[in-house]
């Protein structure tokens, strides 16, 4: 299997040159996975006292010294007696960076967050850095060529196969085999209480773990939309009155008459830069990235998709309206993300925009406005008061995540090595890095991050300068302190803003459950289907946002869709729903 699909690979992929440390920005955002809902499964009850397992020399591991449960699963968080390697030999970690003007000359093993890793746990890794814009042939080189490094970030994403097929083609390790080396990633299982969605990511099947993924320390929505809050002033509008999209189209509207800013409204050439973010209070999402299907969502029982229902009508209806009364920026198109716009946000151009409150702070200081003020709207609503159906589960989840390649020499050091930032002590440390560096504590005891961070020498943000001296959480494993960037005065501000955007209810009525599953049979079919479909969705839908394409062909619209197999892959999918529901 594994020589196949080697030979595949090589016919299918153009081969490159293996760029190593090439420097270059990737300018496509790494797709967010679906968050989490609750499940209803008993706690499995715990096994008798762990068997006692002699460390081999050189090394202090866990197995053994900790307690489980039936699946496996610790019971509570284990700390590691670092360092635990005192070996000399030497991991590789195939990883990638979206701001290479950052790293040193040396390379990224020589920077100062992989050399704090390398002094607390003993372990010694070179890191290996491909370009951002070229890595997923990187992979398919690596893979076709079967010479992957001993740990490749970001695996799962780019295997052209399920993550139990990565498993059974021999190209990586099944962790399962290794649950007495890695406690605390499974105790994220018992932590979350079971939740269904967490123990079904982290389990591909009750006996396959394919993959270290990346996890958030604290959970909270990623982003949502601000409003100017000293425009709103001038107009004695308040804020924490507009809660409906009439309400905040009357603001928009009462911002442009006034002369203050032209078109106040922002969106992207995905029309929502993350799902939900403006639509869900119209019970869908407004989101079309052109390059895969629309998010699947479950109403009464059964399977539909965004972009094609009487909801996503209504939408767009409402979409286009406001895009007519020119409140939105008729550039929307050429806009992937908040850099496309910085000319907008840095003066009164923008009045309403997607953020996440980490590039607040940045914002509002490089703005020629010394006034600039940001304020988070919740998530509007037809009607005040009404309770979400759709967006408001939180993922438990980031974006990152590493496999350990079949040929490592010492799988038990590397499972080890990335438990080690699921662990308390490794997470906090991994997510705020080197001490005195990137954080340290204030005259109060808080954790506040240092001028190198907020100065920002490198002009990249605090994000990213967090992302190159501490854990990437794009790109890597580990549980990452979400809230990190906002330790910095002021910055209880910011994590009001992701309060704010947190539904009370969590409702999840027509979110597509996470732990759905497709069979290899159905990802070859829904392959084999969906890309004219999206090519068709991804050219005509976002065409009715600017009245390019007139609302009155709607109904061609969504009959064209369905005319490119829309319905068989929506069979697809319900069943797999099916199973999903029956298990």
């Amino acid at each position: 299997m594994k020589k196949s699909l080697s030979l595949l690979l090589a016919l299918l992929m153009v081969l490159g040159i293996f760029a190593g440390c090439a420097k270059s920005p990737d300018a496509a955002s790494p797709t967010p996975p679906v968050s989490t809902d609750k499940g209803t499964e008993s706690t499995p009850p715990a096994d008798s006292a762990p068997p006692q397992i002699e460390d081999e020399p050189g090394y202090k591991y866990a197995a053994g010294k900790f307690e489980k449960d039936s699946l496996g699963c610790a019971l509570d968080f284990y700390e590691y007696d670092v360092p635990f390697c005192t070996t000399d030999e030497v991991l590789t970690y195939w990883t990638t960076n979206w701001t290479p003007q950052v790293i040193s000359e040396d390379g990224f093993t020589s920077m100062p967050f992989p050399q704090m890793l390398q002094e607390e746990t003993g372990v010694h890794v070179e890191w290996v850095i491909a370009p951002a814009t070229s890595r997923r042939e990187q992979f398919a080189t690596l893979l076709a060529s079967d010479s992957l490094f001993d740990m490749m970030g970001c695996a799962m994403s780019f295997y052209p196969g399920t993550p139990k097929n990565s498993v059974e083609d021999g190209y990586f390790v099944n962790l399962h085999d290794y649950l007495d080396y890695m406690p605390n990633y499974t105790h994220q299982v018992v932590q979350y209480d079971y939740d269904k969605d967490v123990y079904n990511k982290i389990f591909f099947d009750p006996e396959t773990i394919a993959c270290f993924y990346g996890m958030v320390h604290d959970p909270t929505p990623k982003m949502g939309y601000c409003i100017r809050g000293d425009f709103l002033d001038k107009l004695g509008i308040k804020g924490e009155e507009l809660l409906t999209y009439d309400q905040v189209h009357d603001a928009l509207v009462a911002i442009k008459n006034a002369g203050i800013s032209k078109y106040p409204m922002d969106i992207t050439k995905t029309v929502e830069m993350d799902t939900g973010i403006w639509s869900s209070g119209l019970d869908t999402y407004l989101y079309c990235n052109g390059t895969s299907l629309p998010n699947a969502r479950v109403v009464d029982g059964t399977v539909q998709f965004t972009l094609t229902e009487e909801d996503d009508r209504y939408a767009m209806n409402l979409l286009s309206s406001w895009y007519a009364d020119g409140l939105i920026n008729p550039n929307w198109g050429s806009v992937a993300d908040s850099t496309a716009i910085e000319d907008r946000l840095g003066s009164n151009e923008s009045a309403y925009c997607f953020f996440q409150p980490s590039g607040i702070a940045s914002s509002e200081a490089k703005n020629s406005d010394p006034d600039c003020r940001w304020d988070a709207l919740v998530r509007p609503r037809k009607v005040a008061g009404e309770a979400l159906k759709i967006g408001t589960k939180i993922t438990k989840f980031s974006y990152g995540g590493t496999a350990v390649s079949a040929k490592c020499e010492n799988i038990k050091l590397a499972v080890s090595w990335c438990d080690w930032f699921y662990s308390e002590t490794g997470a906090f440390k991994a997510s705020y890095g080197p001490q005195g560096l990137t954080w340290d504590y204030n005259e109060n005891g808080d954790i506040r991050l240092t001028e190198f961070v907020t100065n920002d020498s490198y002009h990249v943000g605090v994000s990213w300068m967090m992302a190159n001296f501490a854990l990437n959480g794009l790109a890597e494993h580990g549980m990452m302190h979400n809230l990190r960037s906002y330790a910095v005065e002021g910055g209880d501000r910011l994590v009001d803003m992701l309060t704010l955007w947190t539904e009370p209810t969590g409702a999840v009525a027509y979110d597509w459950p996470a732990s759905c599953k497709f069979t290899d049979e159905e990802n070859e079919q829904l392959n084999s289907l969906s890309n004219d479909l999206v090519t068709y969705i991804g050219e005509t839908w976002t065409s009715f946002v600017d009245g390019s394409r007139p609302m009155s062909e709607w109904d061609s619209y969504v009959a064209g869709a369905y005319k490119m197999g829309m319905q068989d892959i929506l069979d697809i999918y319900q069943a797999s729903y099916e199973r999903y529901l029956a298990s």
